[in-house]
């Protein structure tokens, strides 16, 4: 586990506004900003998900479309937040410090607070902070060959926060909102990979209904060989975890591998 990096994972949004936000108004983008002035997006939603249900007082709004967590680089680093329409907005400037971490298995928890632009409430975002973490890819897929009518969720977390809401959500539908699977059973995830930190393990809670079957599973990855594919069936369910690092020269060159 030699091929780690500092990362930061946002894992949802609790909203306490007073309006509810309809799904035409569920748009956004969280930014990352890089030593040197370099911008990254880390969520970025710019298309209406018709399927999203409304947000009312007290919901919490899952990051489903994430990009991959980054690394913090050689210096401080900051986030930009322009959520629901813009009706939430702020930044946190050089944030990010790589050396306040003292050990290398150091993780936790911030929530960060952001009020409503008109006065109408707030919304706390949760982020996770690794001081070495690496990147799991996760892949679930049903074995059977017939044609497979889906809904339910799949959820990863990992053993270090003893928080609710320290989960990202991989896949979310209620039963109206069933999803036909390919003849190849690879379920379409709305993201697939997440950080874990340094000696730790993956912790994956699955709760499906299948052709109206429900298939249900919580599975524990701990951290392997980078590259190394791990699966693991259960029922009519394999699911399968690899294990990656963001590696970089440098601020201008960053990618999985």
């Amino acid at each position: 586990m030699d091929d780690v990096n500092s990362m930061l994972e946002v894992f949802g949004i609790l909203y306490l506004g007073r309006d509810d936000i309809e799904p035409q108004n569920q748009l956004g983008r969280i930014t990352m900003r890089c030593p040197y002035g370099i911008l990254r997006d880390m969520y970025n939603v710019t298309t209406v998900d018709e399927t999203r249900e409304t947000i009312k007082f007290g919901d919490e709004f899952d990051i489903r479309d994430i990009k991959s967590p980054f690394p913090y680089l050689h210096g401080p680093s900051g986030l930009e937040f322009d959520l629901f329409g813009g009706a939430y907005k702020g930044d946190l400037i050089d944030f990010f410090e790589p050396l306040l971490f003292e050990h290398r298995d150091e993780a936790f928890l911030e929530e960060l607070r952001l009020d409503a632009r008109d006065g109408t409430g707030e919304i706390r975002v949760l982020m996770g902070f690794y001081a070495h973490a690496t990147i799991a890819q996760v892949e679930v897929r049903i074995t059977n060959s017939r044609g497979n009518v889906v809904y339910g969720s799949v959820a990863a977390s990992n053993n270090i926060f003893d928080h609710d809401r320290a989960t990202s959500m991989f896949f979310l539908k209620d039963q109206h909102q069933e999803i036909t699977v390919e003849t190849d059973g690879l379920i379409p995830l709305a993201r697939s990979r997440v950080a874990v930190p340094y000696k730790s393990v993956l912790l994956l809670d699955i709760s499906l209904h299948v052709n109206g079957q429900p298939l249900s599973a919580n599975m524990c990855f701990p951290a392997r060989k980078i590259g190394v594919p791990e699966p693991k069936d259960v029922g009519d369910l394999s699911i399968t975890v690899k294990w990656n690092a963001l590696k970089h020269d440098s601020e201008d060159d960053m990618e999985l591998d």
